[in-house]
């Protein structure tokens, strides 16, 4: 059973709107006994815009750059896997194997 608390044990901020169904990975020999047929990417996206260009210039932090550019709307890496284990595309061990 996949509860707010485990998700939030393994980094997912889960969001107030929990999905009922979580789905698992059950091979055949059509997916050769992976579960996972075909692929589908994870995207990071950080549009730079003049903040995030002086940042840079001025050699800030990789942590204090990502901080702000979170701030402005980016979605990570790990938050675009949650977000297909939500709509159902993934699941949960196949994000944590990836963006670990």
């Amino acid at each position: 059973q996949v509860t707010r608390e485990s998700l939030n044990a393994v980094g997912f901020n889960a969001p107030e709107d929990l999905p009922r169904n979580f789905y698992e990975a059950i091979g055949c020999s059509s997916c050769a006994y992976t579960g996972y047929r075909g692929r589908i990417g994870l995207h990071e996206v950080m549009p730079i815009d003049n903040a995030l260009s002086a940042m840079v210039l001025q050699r800030a932090s990789a942590a204090d750059i990502e901080k702000e550019a979170v701030d402005q709307g980016m979605r990570t890496l790990r938050r675009d896997g949650w977000l297909k284990v939500a709509q159902g595309l993934t699941t949960i061990p196949e994000i944590l194997r990836v963006v670990s």
